[in-house]
């Protein structure tokens, strides 16, 4: 962990930061631990690009904001409507993503400790 003192405004905190992967951090400020989702902007150019098109194949979008912390299926697998694909952590608390419809998952736009924001395609099934 990465070690800092950060003044704001007239008010002095001892802060330490590890990076934890895919863009997420672990910050302790004077004692107390948080994790925050770090995004570059190149990063949110690229995120523009997985918003829904059409594209003719099913997709399976995220309905919220969060973080991947799961993947359940693999290119290639059918999967049915309602089984769960993904599960996304919004507010600390996680959510199962599930196929929206019958088909073969064709692409997996995601990878575990990826954030995505709402209408992010998640999987494409054919």
């Amino acid at each position: 962990m990465r070690k800092f003192t950060v003044k704001v405004g007239d008010d002095t905190y001892d802060v330490a930061a590890e990076d934890m992967g895919g863009n997420t951090l672990k910050i302790e400020i004077d004692g107390k631990e948080y994790e925050i989702f770090a995004e570059e902007q190149i990063q949110k150019a690229e995120k523009k690009d997985k918003k829904m098109t059409s594209t003719g194949d099913k997709t399976i979008v995220s309905p919220i904001q969060g973080v991947v912390t799961k993947i359940n299926c693999e290119e290639g697998d059918e999967v049915k409507a309602g089984d769960v694909v993904c599960t996304i952590v919004a507010m600390k608390m996680e959510n199962e993503i599930e196929a929206t419809s019958d088909g073969k998952v064709k692409e997996i736009m995601i990878s575990a400790n990826d954030a995505v924001e709402i209408d992010d395609v998640l999987v494409t099934l054919e």
